[in-house]
């Protein structure tokens, strides 16, 4: 489960080229693949697991950071059967959305 934090003056993105978002993993839970030309950030809120990036397995844990590169296949999966794992991203999405050059792919698992 994935939820955009907001400017509330504005409904927009945090600021006008970041975008925040806060992702919860169910225990075991494993996320689509997924491509985008926007970077990211990632760091560990808690929990524990892997992060795909390309061919790279990253394993993770809280308080840890992850830098996604663009356009590169990405999933995660929480490595716990019993916790949630939960995350914060920061992503330079918006700024491409305001170009009109943001692109966005999802695969299959």
């Amino acid at each position: 489960m994935t939820v955009e934090y907001n400017n509330p003056v504005t409904g927009g993105p945090v600021l006008p080229t970041i975008g925040c978002y806060a992702h919860m993993l169910r225990p075991g839970g494993l996320t689509r693949p997924r491509r985008t030309n926007a970077s990211a950030v990632l760091h560990v809120v808690r929990g524990r697991g892997r992060t795909i990036v390309g061919d790279q397995k990253l394993e993770w844990e809280t308080g840890d950071c992850l830098a996604i590169p663009h356009w590169t296949w990405v999933q995660h999966e929480n490595r716990s059967a019993a916790e949630p794992a939960f995350l914060f991203s920061s992503t330079d999405a918006p700024i491409l959305h305001a170009f009109g050059i943001h692109r966005d792919e999802a695969g299959s698992r």
